[in-house]
């Protein structure tokens, strides 16, 4: 009879035994659960803890890489910006279209040399091209009799083919005597223009001297 009794509580322990661990073996704990020893060969598996929300070292790689994509695009962009646009201006649509419009080539003009005589002066007129954004006309007055003794600044004029009147800013040269040369200064010429007429009054009697060249 004891034999019988050892012999069923041997199989209820065995029975037990094999039903602990393959309830073990069902549950796999995630990536960073941690186990510790909690008795002699029992071990207590302590269950892993979310991450804060805010914890992006946590993020997915997928996910980080990503984000850093994004970073170096948006650097690179600005870098573009900042490149086309001059160093004193934000890298703005406005301010790049404003330094755009200011590097606009004006039109030019070719550098033949125009003349009048009359009233016993000959003026010869040459224009010299844009300088600091100023266009400037040589002029040169020859005469055997007249004193040239002019304010050439408040007779000259420059006019185009849109209607537009171009006071002069400035008259650089000479005054009085037979043999007078200076320059004549403008405003740039506007985009579009076709031609251009330099007009001079009242040198030696003579109304009005024109000067006209077609706009390349």
């Amino acid at each position: 009879m004891r034999r019988h009794i050892a012999v069923i509580t041997f199989v209820l322990l065995t029975a037990g035994l094999l039903a602990g661990c393959s309830s073990v073996q069902a549950w796999s704990p995630g990536p960073s659960a941690g186990r510790a020893t909690a008795g002699a060969g029992v071990e207590q598996v302590i269950a892993p803890t979310n991450p804060p929300a805010n914890d992006q070292s946590a993020a997915p790689p997928a996910e980080k890489a990503s984000a850093s994509t994004a970073v170096e695009w948006a650097a690179l962009g600005t870098a573009v910006a900042t490149s086309t646009c001059p160093a004193s201006s934000s890298p703005s649509k406005a301010a790049c279209g404003e330094a755009h419009t200011a590097n606009t080539v004006a039109p030019s003009l070719p550098t033949e040399p125009r003349d009048s005589q009359g009233g016993a002066v000959t003026v010869e007129v040459t224009p010299g091209g844009a300088v600091d954004g100023k266009l400037a006309f040589t002029v040169r007055l020859t005469t055997h009799s007249v004193n040239l003794n002019y304010d050439f600044k408040s007779l000259a004029a420059l006019k185009d083919d849109l209607g537009r009147t171009y006071t002069a800013l400035a008259w650089e040269g000479g005054n009085g005597g037979h043999h007078v040369s200076g320059t004549l200064s403008f405003d740039n010429l506007q985009p579009g223009t076709k031609w251009v007429e330099l007009e001079m009054k009242d040198i030696a009697g003579v109304p009005r001297r024109t000067f006209r060249w077609d706009v390349k």
